[in-house]
Parts: C-alpha cells; sequence; structure tokens
C-alpha cells in the first residue's frame, strides 16, 4: 500500500524503454467492450486509472463512443524475473472517455477507470517509479563530470559510434560525441555546419547497444575550432536510458580497477 501512498495520483507515460522495464507483453493487452474484443496498447498507466490506445476507423471511433461510461474488461499482461510464465491480469473498469488522438484520427484514445487495482500490478508500476528515483539521484551525481567517449570507453559503454541531432526545423545530421555526461553532451561537427544558437532547442539520438536513447537538449555554446570543426556544448534533460548506460559503465570501471588493484597487490608465485 505505500506504493499507493507515494505514487498513487501519477501516471507513467508509456514509452518503449519504459514498457520494457515493466515488462510489459503486447500480445495480452486486450479490452473486452460488450461482445467486442480490442487489441490496444498502453500510452499512460496508472494506478487507478489509465490511458489506452486503440486502431479504429472514424467509424468505429464513433461507433464504440457509444460505451463511454460503460463497464468493460481490461487485460494485462507482464514478464517478471520469478515466473516462467507472464503474470496476467483482469482488471474491471469504466470507459470514462473515448476520443481521436490529436493529430491522428486513426488513433483513439481509451480513458479508463480501474474497479479493481491487483496488488502485484500495483507493485510492478511502484517498483518502477521507484527505480526512476533513484536514477534521478544518479542523474545529480553523474553529471558532475564529464566523460571523454575515447574508443576504449565506446566499447565498455556499448555506444556504436552513432549519432544524430535534428533542430527546431527538422534538420537532422550526424555529429561526433566528444564527451558527455547525464546533464551535458559536447559534440562536433563538420566545417560545412553553421554555429548553433545558445538557447536553442535539439534532440539527441545516441545508438547504443543496450539502448537507442532520444535525448532533448537545449544548446548551451557553439564554437569554431581553428580546424575549422564546430564544437557545441548542450544541456540535456533527465534520460533514464542514459542514465543506466552510465551506472553500469562505471561499475564496469570500478570493477575493473579493483580486480587490477587485487593483483599487483597478490603475492607471485616463485
Amino acid at each position: 500500500m505505500h506504493y499507493l501512498q507515494r505514487y498513487g495520483d501519477l501516471q507513467v507515460p508509456c514509452t518503449p524503454y519504459t514498457l520494457k522495464k515493466l515488462g510489459f507483453e503486447q500480445s495480452l493487452c486486450l479490452l473486452k467492450v460488450d461482445d467486442y474484443n480490442l487489441m490496444i496498447a498502453p500510452f499512460q498507466l496508472g494506478f487507478k486509472r489509465s490511458v489506452f490506445m486503440g486502431s479504429l476507423s472514424i467509424q468505429e471511433i464513433t461507433f464504440f463512443q457509444k460505451y463511454t461510461n460503460s463497464i468493460a474488461g481490461l487485460s494485462l499482461g507482464f514478464s517478471v524475473p520469478t515466473r516462467k510464465e507472464p503474470l496476467l491480469f483482469f482488471i474491471r473498469c469504466t470507459i470514462l472517455s473515448l476520443s481521436p488522438m490529436k493529430g491522428r484520427d486513426t488513433v483513439a484514445l481509451f480513458t479508463l477507470d480501474y474497479k479493481n487495482s491487483p496488488d502485484e500490478y500495483i507493485g510492478i508500476l511502484g517498483s518502477y517509479l521507484e527505480g526512476q528515483e533513484q536514477l534521478k539521484q544518479l542523474y545529480e551525481s553523474y553529471g558532475k563530470e564529464e566523460l571523454r567517449l575515447t574508443p576504449e570507453v565506446a566499447r565498455t559503454m556499448g555506444y556504436n559510434l552513432y549519432a544524430t541531432i535534428k533542430d527546431s526545423s527538422g534538420k537532422e545530421g550526424r555529429i561526433q560525441i566528444f564527451s558527455l555526461n547525464s546533464k551535458t553532451i559536447v559534440h562536433l561537427e563538420g566545417p560545412h555546419v553553421q554555429e548553433r544558437t545558445a538557447g536553442s532547442k535539439v534532440i539527441f539520438q545516441l545508438y547504443f547497444k543496450k539502448y537507442k536513447c532520444t535525448i532533448s537538449g537545449t544548446i548551451q555554446e557553439s564554437n569554431r575550432l581553428p580546424s575549422g570543426i564546430l564544437r557545441t556544448r548542450s544541456f540535456i534533460d533527465f534520460n533514464p536510458p542514459l542514465i543506466e548506460i552510465l551506472d553500469d559503465y562505471y561499475f564496469t570501471a570500478r570493477a575493473r580497477s579493483l580486480n587490477q588493484t587485487l593483483s599487483q597487490e597478490l603475492p607471485t608465485s616463485s
């Protein structure tokens, strides 16, 4: 119950990263409305209320709107480490609203009010949110020192040496990451690229073996080096996948350092 007290009114935006961390099984997500079974996907998950997406035509959306305020049955499945088979839930709910998603007329948003919230379901969401709080603490600690992205560091991080940047106009280009931490990215671009304006918003895509990180950033400064290369520093928003990758890197680096120290201290056999 402590999860309900701490997070009961929160909604979890369902990014691919979030669904992977939750162990969500898309093939097991169904909404039973009257005699109809609809394949839906989570848009926002909550403890008492959630929003789901469904692919419906405009005519189908109009048809199912007559079930607003009606009782429906929601089936969900999650993979958990302690079970061989997915954990299944059936939740009775009320359809509070049904409307097209803004800008996507053939995608319907179902807002569902839960009649019951199974304890294990609460535990899955609560554990995820608790983990995000821990990552926010690491966001602060891992933002104090920039990590130079040498080939050795890149290998340890599982970085694929591929990154892009997109500005507010939608223009996208490939970049080279020079250094980063949880709060900052310093990147390099060729002489043909114009200097970027401080305060402008950008989106970074960094490709790692573990995750593809989509990171929102704000340009801090952009300077031309004597060679003509453009060097830009950006402040980046809290990004859980990136912080996980940094945490894994520092754990591996500490373990290697400890092993080297121990091997130097151990006596050699004659």
